[in-house]
C-alpha cells in the first residue's frame, strides 16, 4: 500500500509520508500516528485500520482539523470517511474455499485459521469460505481458531489443533504469514505438504509465500494486489480536497495464484518486498 501510494505521489507531485504500527493489532500506536502526522499539517490521511472498531478518536481529530480521511483495506462506519479501498473480502474468500473444495475432492476436514477478532478482513473472508464450503455437503470445518495474522501465534496455533484432530485435508489461512506457520507446524508434525499433501492457502501474495508456492508446499495465495489501494488512495485524497465526488466504495482486484501462475506475479512481489522506508 505504501509503494503504491509513493508511486502516486511521485505521478500526482504529491509529497507521501508513509508511517506504520510495530505490529498487527497495535490500535492505539495507530491512533498516536495519524494524531501525529495531522499536528503536523497534513492536508489528508489515507489509513488501513488496525479494526473497523476503535478509530472514533483518530476521525474526530481529522475532523477538527479539516483533514480528509480515507481507509484502504478495512473501511469504517464514520460519516466524516466519505470512502474506502479495497478487496471485496467475502469475494475473495469465497474464491478460494471453492478452488480449496474442488482441490480436496469435495470432501474431506479443514481448519480455518483467522486474523484478528473484529478485523472486517478477517470477518468476511470467513464469510465467504464458510459459503464455499457450505455448497460441499462432505467438506467440514473441523477447527476454526484467530491466529491475528501472526506467522509464529498460527504456527502454535496449528499444533495445538493437531493434538486434538488429526485428520486434516486443508489448512484455509486468512493471510500468508498465517499459512507459512501453518506449514512449519503441519510439517514439525510429520504431514507432507503441498499439491499431492495437505493443502495450505493463503491471502496476500508476499513473497515469501509465492517462493513457498514455488517450491511445492503452500499451495494457493489469494494476491491482493495492494498497489493499488495506496495509488487509488491518492487520487481520492487528490479528488476529494479538489473538492469532486468519490464513490463510497472502490473495489480492488484480487487474483489466485498457484504454481501454475505464479510467475505471472512475482516480479512484482519481488518489487514490493525490496521496497524500504
Amino acid at each position: 500500500m505504501a509503494l503504491g501510494a509513493e508511486k502516486a505521489g511521485k505521478d500526482y507531485g504529491v509529497e507521501i509520508i508513509p508511517m506504520a504500527t510495530q505490529q498487527e493489532g497495535q490500535i492505539a500506536e495507530q491512533i498516536q500516528l495519524i494524531e501525529d502526522v495531522i499536528s503536523r499539517g497534513v492536508d489528508a490521511v489515507l489509513v488501513s485500520p488496525q479494526t473497523a472498531l476503535g478509530m472514533a478518536s483518530a476521525v474526530k481529530t481529522a475532523r477538527d482539523a479539516g483533514v480528509v480521511f480515507v481507509t484502504m483495506d478495512t473501511a469504517i462506519e464514520d460519516e466524516y470517511v466519505p470512502i474506502s479501498i479495497g478487496l471485496d473480502d467475502v469475494e475473495a474468500g469465497y474464491n478460494v474455499g471453492t478452488v480449496v473444495a474442488e482441490k480436496i475432492g469435495k470432501k474431506g476436514k479443514v481448519f480455518l485459521i483467522q486474523g484478528l477478532a473484529g478485523d472486517a478482513s478477517s470477518i468476511g473472508r470467513t464469510e465467504g469460505v464458510e459459503k464455499a464450503l457450505a455448497e460441499y455437503p462432505n467438506i467440514e470445518i473441523v477447527a476454526r481458531q484467530n491466529a491475528d495474522f501472526m506467522q509464529d501465534k498460527a504456527q502454535e496455533v496449528v499444533s495445538d489443533i493437531l493434538q486434538a484432530q488429526k485428520e486434516v485435508d486443508a489448512v484455509i489461512c486468512l493471510n500468508d504469514l498465517m499459512a507459512l506457520g501453518a506449514i512449519t507446524a503441519l510439517e514439525e508434525m510429520g504431514y507432507d505438504v503441498g499439491p499431492d499433501g495437505i493443502i495450505v492457502t493463503g491471502f496476500d501474495g508476499v513473497l515469501p509465500a509465492l517462493d513457498s508456492i514455488k517450491e511445492g508446499k503452500m499451495y494457493l495465495t489469494e494476491f491482493l494486489w495492494e498497489e493499488y489501494y495506496g495509488y487509488w488512495g491518492v487520487q481520492a485524497c487528490l479528488k476529494l480536497l479538489n473538492g469532486e465526488t468519490v464513490p463510497e466504495r472502490i473495489k480492488t482486484p484480487s487474483s489466485e495464484i498457484t504454481a501454475e501462475n505464479v510467475d505471472s506475479v512475482y516480479e512484482i512481489a519481488k518489487e514490493i518486498s525490496d521496497y524500504g522506508w
